[in-house]
């Protein structure tokens, strides 16, 4: 433990020669992390400290995907954070470097891109599009069969008449390649855009298909309802006229009276008694106080017996 936390000291100081020695002596872990989860190559590249980077990622073990314990940051979210650029270059340099690494999300979900952005960083931002194109631009020409041809920029500066002809003539002998690989990128972008039309078409049929659905299982509903309204009206209607049919019409006095409404209780009003035998209708019951009638008894339940009874006088059954 102690050598790990000299070493990360040293990573974070600056010296040079320390990070050396230990690595050269075999007694670190080059990705070892302190109490606090930095590890040594983050650390060297938040601080950009570029020679102490060079020297971390020139070591055989170096892991570019090693992260904070906490942040999940690697070195480039470190670099980008603070703007290192030198140091982002180093990391993007390096023959392990892939765009995945490079597109790590932290705990937040935050590239190292984003954060560069976020910060304001524009020349890291710049280096990592500029090395997210150029990988995938090598992963298309290979696709293609092309290779590296064209992928690196040329740099006229210092370059011979000769090694300028040289140049022209090897990207003169591949363009039948590039005409190729033209015409295979459009089959490939064909045969996509047909593969997306069928599975479009397809979803449109279930879309269509549920939308048709919807349309009847609503269309079925309604028509219950509306059946079940007429019903009501029928029934509603029948009541009545059996009411006013009813002969001969009992006395008033025959009926009992709600003694909250004053309302005779004729059917379809339905008669709840207290354990007393006081009556009230179903309208009253539910407005009256802590369901107790006004001799202090509870209403227990229908008083049906009266219900019936009523029903025989006016010659419902």
């Amino acid at each position: 433990m102690a050598h790990i936390d000299n070493f990360l000291d040293a990573c974070d100081t600056n010296n040079v020669s320390e990070v050396r020695q230990m690595i050269s002596a075999g007694v670190v872990n080059i990705n070892a992390r302190d109490s606090e989860g930095w590890p040594g190559l983050y650390i060297a590249m938040g601080y950009n400290h570029t020679e102490i980077v060079a020297i971390l990622l020139a070591g055989r073990d170096i892991l570019l995907d090693t992260t904070h314990s906490s942040y999940g940051w690697t070195g480039l979210h470190a670099a980008c954070y603070n703007n290192s650029v030198e140091s982002a270059r180093l990391f993007l340099a390096h023959p392990a470097c892939t765009t995945h690494i490079v597109t790590m999300l932290d705990k937040d979900g935050q590239t190292a891109e984003m954060i560069a952005s976020n910060r304001g960083n524009q020349d890291c931002v710049r280096i990592i599009k500029e090395f997210i194109d150029k990988e995938e631009t090598k992963a298309l020409m290979e696709r293609l069969g092309l290779g590296d041809v064209g992928v690196e920029p040329v740099m006229l500066e210092g370059m011979t008449l000769t090694q300028i002809g040289d140049a022209i003539e090897k990207i003169t002998a591949i363009e039948p390649t590039m005409e190729k690989g033209k015409n295979t990128l459009e089959v490939e972008h064909q045969q996509e855009l047909q593969k997306l039309e069928v599975e479009r078409q397809t979803l449109q049929r279930k879309l269509n298909s549920v939308l048709d659905k919807h349309a009847e299982e609503n269309n079925l509903y309604e028509n219950y309802c509306t059946e079940k309204k007429s019903q009501k009206e029928i029934l509603q209607a029948e009541l009545q006229q059996r009411l006013q049919a009813a002969q001969p019409n009992p006395p008033a006095s025959l009926i009992p009276e709600c003694p909250i409404c004053m309302e005779s209780m004729r059917p379809p009003l339905q008669i709840f008694n207290c354990s007393n035998g006081h009556l009230i209708c179903s309208i009253c019951r539910p407005r009256v106080n802590m369901n107790k009638c006004h001799c202090e008894a509870l209403y227990v339940g229908r008083a049906t017996a009266m219900e019936q009874m009523v029903r025989q006088m006016l010659g419902i059954m």
